[in-house]
């Protein structure tokens, strides 16, 4: 299990602000030091798993990171640093430090744990840096997609002091994992079709549920520790089929939304007795004919009736909870006013009870934010 309560924490910072950082990581077990010197011969003794440590405090955050970094004994201990004023110097130097992660104070305890997990997975740094000079370097020949990504890094959920205007500095704050989810989600946006294509679907509304449900499905997969790799493009990929209706069938899928409009119900159901067939049909057409890797294909298919898949049934039962939390937070449009309930066999699956699905619903509410940040980007 790769989650935050497996992890062994070293917080260096201010006695005041590590015990808040403590708190926010809940049960894992956590150790505290005030400066840099302290950590180090902690560190010959502990071997934490993760380092969280200030730039500022004494001894320096970032030449703790370097020290970490040239040690043979300690080298595969990720750090992260974090500051309340980060400059662009800063975090240059913190990367060529060999940090794992930056983040901005304050930060959101989702945030942090997030982070800490993605770190933890990280095979090593050196292949993670040589990734994002190869990232940038792919980056800069779309010009579209570096005008989304500076919007991203520089919108208010960073709350970066002064604008970024380095690529290699935009992706060492956003991270590879984001980033990929830009390109994915960039790629699918334009091949389907943006917000100015004519039909009678709105898709600023479609679109942001769909984004909503993959950040939804990640927050999901990272609190359950399951299809990790996967849950943000099934996330997104799992409404597809509406919009292709939407674009090639336009009259007749029109008579479809107007009937739900004037009478209720839930779309699927509408789509069956009008049109004998519903968008998972489609999405599940159009996913073969595009060869989609079967679990997508299943995650399209059956997110509406999970215990129908016959595989890949973590990845559709994500899926299913992430649509379903994100029309019970209005998050965009699932084409209807209706919020069913989870599938019992998706709560039986994972072991769900009520205490449970409020934590989920905590880490999915939380992860909305930086959706409306990321769908801003993608709109630009």
């Amino acid at each position: 299990m790769n989650s935050v309560e497996d992890k062994n924490v070293l917080i260096v910072d201010t006695a005041s602000t590590a015990e808040l950082i403590s708190k926010m990581l809940g049960e894992s077990r956590n150790d505290i030091v005030e400066d840099g010197v302290v950590a180090v011969d902690h560190l010959m003794s502990t071997h934490p798993d993760v380092i969280v440590a200030d730039v500022n405090v004494q001894g320096s955050g970032i030449r703790l990171a370097e020290l970490v970094g040239m040690s043979p004994n300690l080298n595969h201990i990720p750090v992260i640093l974090t500051s309340s004023n980060p400059t662009a110097e800063t975090i240059l130097k913190a990367r060529n430090a060999g940090a794992s992660s930056y983040l901005a104070k304050p930060f959101r305890p989702s945030e942090l744990r997030s982070r800490i997990v993605a770190v933890s997975a990280e095979a090593n740094l050196p292949q993670a840096t040589e990734a994002t000079d190869e990232i940038a370097e792919k980056v800069q020949l779309d010009i579209g997609l570096l005008a989304r990504v500076f919007k991203l890094v520089n919108s208010s959920s960073f709350g970066f002091s002064k604008r970024v205007s380095s690529l290699n500095l935009a992706i060492t704050l956003l991270g590879l994992e984001e980033i990929a989810n830009l390109v994915m989600t960039v790629q699918v946006f334009e091949r389907l079709g943006g917000e100015s294509e004519k039909g009678r679907l709105d898709l600023e509304a479609f679109w942001k549920h769909s984004i909503g449900t993959a950040f939804a499905a990640k927050a999901i997969a990272r609190k359950l520790q399951v299809e990790l790799e996967s849950a943000f493009l099934a996330g997104m990929l799992h409404d597809l089929g509406r919009v292709v209706l939407d674009r090639y069938f336009s009259d007749y899928y029109g008579a479809v939304l107007q009937h739900v409009r004037d009478k209720g119900g839930a779309l699927i159901d509408a789509e069956e007795s009008h049109l004998g067939l519903t968008h998972t049909h489609i999405g599940g057409q159009l996913a073969t004919q595009w060869q989609f890797a079967p679990n997508y294909l299943s995650a399209i298919l059956h997110h509406h009736n999970p215990a129908e898949a016959n595989k890949y049934q973590r990845l559709v039962c994500l899926v299913h909870m992430a649509d379903i939390l994100c029309r019970e937070f209005e998050f965009g449009s699932g084409g209807d006013d209706e919020t069913p309930a989870i599938d019992d066999h998706v709560l039986e699956r994972f072991s769900l009870r009520e205490r449970g699905m409020d934590h989920l619903r905590e880490a999915v509410k939380a992860e909305l934010d930086n959706a409306e940040s990321f769908l801003a980007a993608l709109s630009s």
